[in-house]
């Protein structure tokens, strides 16, 4: 029953990140000021989505980590978990600095009524190589997580093994983006995020709908 329950939160968050993505705001390219200025403007929603984006990585984990206790080859599992954990820490991490800490510092710089704006941008360009790092490394991360539980279904016979494919083929795809395909961006970020959903979005079905004996762990 917990595992179905999992299932079903796994697949409804795997959905929700994508709809999430999609409505990421993105302040308007302005000079001096006037780009806390649109900071400022596009705050709220800001504020919105990542924290919806947050809520559903946790989500995530608790599915997982139900997943994660299923099954037999738990050495395999358990190592996937730990690389799930820790790339959904820096991708909060990330949302928390570009949703949160942005945006705040944005309405507090021009409280200020600051003559210069370099010294402000300055921290927001140190903000915007963070929040790349840590993307980066986080999705990195789940992307090796994936393998790993791919991996395990691959040991398996059945449907399992398909499952499997899908995820070494989405896992290696998700990282040779990450690894050359540049800075991140709304767009690379939501192909990203599709190819580890469709994953996921297979696991939940196995989840909620378990395979007979003989193709189970």
């Amino acid at each position: 029953m917990v595992t179905r329950i999992a299932g079903f939160i796994l697949a409804t968050s795997a959905l929700l990140a994508i709809v999430a993505i999609s409505h990421h705001p993105v302040a308007p390219a302005r000079r001096g000021l006037q780009a806390f200025e649109a900071i400022v403007q596009v705050g709220p929603a800001d504020r919105l989505v990542h924290a919806t984006l947050i809520v559903i990585l946790f989500a995530m984990i608790f599915s997982f980590t139900v997943y994660t206790l299923g099954r037999s080859r738990l050495h395999l599992c358990a190592l996937a978990w730990v690389a799930f954990f820790a790339g959904n820490m820096c991708v909060i991490g990330a949302a928390l600095t570009d949703g949160f800490f942005v945006p705040a510092f944005a309405e507090h710089y021009l409280r200020t009524a600051p003559i210069d704006a370099a010294p402000g941008l300055a921290i927001l360009s140190a903000a915007s190589v963070a929040i790349q790092v840590l993307t980066k490394f986080g999705f990195l991360a789940l992307n090796v997580a994936t393998l790993f539980w791919s991996i395990d279904l691959l040991l398996e016979r059945g449907q399992a093994r398909v499952i499997g494919l899908v995820g070494v083929i989405a896992s290696i795809a998700g990282a040779a983006l990450l690894l050359f395909g540049g800075t991140i961006n709304v767009h690379s970020l939501l192909l990203i995020v599709g190819l580890q959903a469709l994953w996921y979005l297979a696991i939940a079905w196995r989840m909620v709908f378990p395979p007979p004996p003989l193709d189970a762990s």
